[in-house]
Parts: structure tokens; sequence; C-alpha cells
């Protein structure tokens, strides 16, 4: 047994000197909305824009000092400078670069290529970088070798033959899980119109009463839509554009679970290294989701019963499993419902760094994994961004702190007071749910005066 033993532990040596080795000495991170969406078009770059800010806070996860993100406009000048002194604050060197211009449709690695003058600076200053970004999307890829750079976690020849992008389908994700046994909503994968509406009226037909259909290369909840008839489908339909994604991609079409509560509906979020999905990197979070189209936010750790984390933590794993085999090296999760009859079912897998993200970063790196933490993916904020200051301040509450126990973080760049997010950070999910309740309320209220006063 001495031989083997000293082979195998040779063995673990090489690999942990080699991988030391090729540690970057930094990250240029792309905060690359965009890739959500294939491709984006005119009525998404708006929403692309606005929320793209919150991604810079995925420098907390990168596991590096120095940290250039590239970012779709210039963050405004006074929430810049509460960015910089957080993050400076706990060790990292982090910059912000936007190119000078984009094409059609919006792409901000190809934005960054076709900037010559980035392009180079770019070169000069990331030697001995990797190349991250939000979206492994093949122009990152290229992005990447116009810079001599090694991509940050999966392979460049992955990446362009479309790994993330078909592991982010949602009919992809519904195939595997049947594959692997885990339990889906069972949607009918349709391309076309006639599909789509046969499968709608199945689904009437056996007695549901209302139905989803979900873009399969739908950007979260995005593209997810909710019906009552098979005519309110159908108009809906033949309001879009003939060459869109609701006509040209596939398209899941299944019954609407109304018997899931809000509170159940918990998201399960993992990382799969070199080595393999690891159970000991996944925790379960509460999510909130806005019935259709959208989701408010998070909070966690999750409050569900510890059996049923272990449930859910066990069907991330394995789908994990099945990530690692085919070259895949990130985080993902997956969402799931809880339905009244205890049923389990997932409805889709982000293969990729989540909204979710925004919030882990500030709870691990400002909180230590203590206390509980919740997100807050986008309000419109109303009042300004100082009056959001001094409302926070005249409670008690600290924004941006990294030693207060409780603290409040702005996520999206407040500009000129119009919309933000954030990421609350608590002692207790009982304090969590107080300042919930005060930031919700003094928004509402600051919009009732503005409405009442003919201004903002």
């Amino acid at each position: 047994m001495g031989m083997p033993m000293f082979f195998l532990f040779l063995v673990l040596a090489a690999i942990a000197v080699y991988r030391r080795m090729r540690r970057p000495k930094g990250v240029l991170f792309i905060a690359n909305l965009d890739g959500l969406f294939d491709p984006p078009t005119g009525d998404d770059e708006p929403k692309i824009i606005k929320l793209g800010p919150r991604l810079l806070w995925l420098a907390m996860l990168l596991g590096v000092k120095d940290v250039i993100v590239v970012l779709y406009e210039p963050l405004s000048e006074e929430y810049a400078r509460d960015v910089r002194a957080v993050l400076s604050g706990l060790g990292l060197n982090v910059r912000f670069v936007v190119p000078r211009q984009f094409g059609q449709p919006l792409c901000l690695a190809q934005a960054v290529i076709d900037d010559r003058d980035l392009l180079v600076d770019l070169g000069d200053r990331c030697r001995g970088w990797v190349v991250d970004a939000y979206i492994e999307h093949p122009s990152v890829a290229d992005l990447a070798e116009k810079l001599e750079l090694r991509m940050a976690r999966t392979s460049r020849r992955l990446v362009r033959g479309g790994l993330v992008q078909w592991t982010n389908d949602k009919g992809w994700f519904a195939r595997v899980c049947r594959w692997i046994a885990i339990p889906t909503t069972n949607p009918a994968i349709c391309l076309g119109v006639e599909a789509i509406e046969r499968a709608a009226a199945r689904l009437f037909a056996a007695g549901w009463r209302e139905i989803m259909i979900r873009g399969a290369r739908g950007a979260g909840n995005l593209r997810n839509r909710s019906f009552r008839s098979v005519n309110g489908l159908l108009r809906f339909l033949q309001d879009q554009p003939a060459d869109g994604p609701w006509y040209v991609q596939d398209v899941l079409v299944e019954p609407y679970f109304g018997d899931i509560p809000e509170s159940q509906k918990p998201v399960a979020v993992g990382h799969v290294h070199w080595w393999g999905p690891s159970l000991l990197d996944v925790t379960i979070f509460d999510r909130i989701v806005t019935r259709g189209n959208g989701s408010e936010g998070c909070s966690g750790p999750s409050a569900l019963p510890w059996w049923i984390q272990i449930r859910l933590g066990f069907m991330l794993w394995r789908f994990g499993l099945v990530l690692w085999l085919l070259g895949y090296r990130g985080p993902y999760d997956m969402d799931f419902g809880i339905r009244r009859n205890g049923r389990i079912v997932a409805f889709e897998s982000n293969v990729r760094y989540q909204a979710t993200s925004t919030g882990i970063g500030p709870w691990i790196r400002l909180a230590g994994r203590r206390g509980v933490m919740a997100t807050c993916d986008g309000v419109d904020l109303v009042g300004s961004y100082s009056e959001f200051r001094a409302f926070l301040r005249s409670q008690g509450i600290w924004m941006w702190s990294a030693v207060a126990r409780e603290s409040v973080i702005p996520t999206i760049d407040p500009r000129g007071g119009t919309y933000t997010g954030y990421v609350i950070l608590a002692p207790t999910r009982a304090r969590l749910g107080e300042i919930q309740s005060l930031v919700k309320h003094w928004i509402s209220t600051q919009k009732v005066l503005r409405d009442r006063t003919g201004t903002g």
C-alpha cells in the first residue's frame, strides 16, 4: 500500500502546483447581460442597459484582487464613489471601462473588440489575466483570443461551440431532467404557432384552467406568459413579429401550477469545479416570483425544512454532474416549485452567474455568511439617491457598510433616483423583514407624494 499511496500523493501535489502556477493575476470581467438574449431586440436593450450595473458586484466572487469590469455605460459619479469605497475596503482593486460605441444587435464583448483603443489598453493592462463573463457567449471567447488570454472557467473551444447557450435552453434542461429522473412540469416543447396551439388545446381539454408558455431561450422570466384560453394565447402570438423568438425558437407549453405558494419557489445554487460539483457548495434560497413575468428577488439561507433542502441539493448535484461531464466549469442553479401536495418540480436551470449572485457576493464578503440576506432585483426608486441614503440613516440602517451587522447595498446605479435594486443584510430573519418593510414603505410613500405634487 506504501507505493500506491506515495504515487497518489505525488499526483495530487503535481496538480496543486500546476493549478497554483496557472492562478491568474487578475480578471477581465464582461458584464454582458445581452448574452441572456438570443439575440437582444430593440425592446430588450433598455432593460439590458438599466440592469447591467448590478453585475459589477460579481467582482466579489471572482477570487482575485485585481478586476476590470466592462460595462455598457459609465456609472454616475456618486454611485461609482460608493462602489469603489466598499470594494476597496475588501482589498479589491476594481476599475470600470466602457466601449465607445455599440453595433446591432447589442453585444458588449463585440463592442470591446471593435474599440481598437480600448482593446490595446486592455491588452497592456491584462497580461497574465483571464477573461470571465456573466454569460460565456462565443463573442467573449473571440475577445479572449484577441487579447491572447485564457477563459476563466470553460475552454474557448466549448464556449464557441455554444455549450453555455444550449445548457441554458429550457427545452434541453427538461430533456436532461427526464433522463436523470428529476421531476419537471413535463412541458411540451414546440416550434411554431400551430404546434403551440395544439399543445395548449390539449392542456385545456385535460382540465387545466391556465397554462404557461416559456421561450426556451428566454432571459430568466422575461419571456414567460400565462393564458386562460387558446384565443388569448393566439391573440398574443399574432401581435409578435413573425421572425421573433416565439416563432423561430422552441417554446415550452405546460400547465400553470397555481397551487405553488410564493414561499415555496426555492432556488438551489451550486458550483462545478474542475474535479466536479460539490454538495458543500450548495446553498438554498427562497425566491419570490412575480406571477408570470419576473422575479422580485430572493432571501436566504432558505427557511425550508432541512429534509427538503437536502432533496433539492442532491437534485442540483445530479444535474451538476451532467454539466461537469460536458466540460462546463462555474456557477449554476436550479429553480424549483413545491406544490401543496409536497411534490417538487424543477422549472429551469441557469448555467451561469445568476441574479442571486449579486446578493451572494455581499453576503459572503461583507457578512461572512452570517445572518440572512435578501435581494430586490429592481424597483422604481422615485426618491433621489441622497434621500434614500438619508432615510436609511434616520432608521439606524447603514448603506454600504462592511462592518455593521445590517446594511442596505444598492446594486443598480440609481441614476437620477429613477430605478435601483438592492441587497439587504440582517442578523435575523425577523429584522430582515422589518428592513424590507421599511424600504418598500418609504419607496411607495415617495411615489404617492410625487404623484400628488405632480413632480418626478
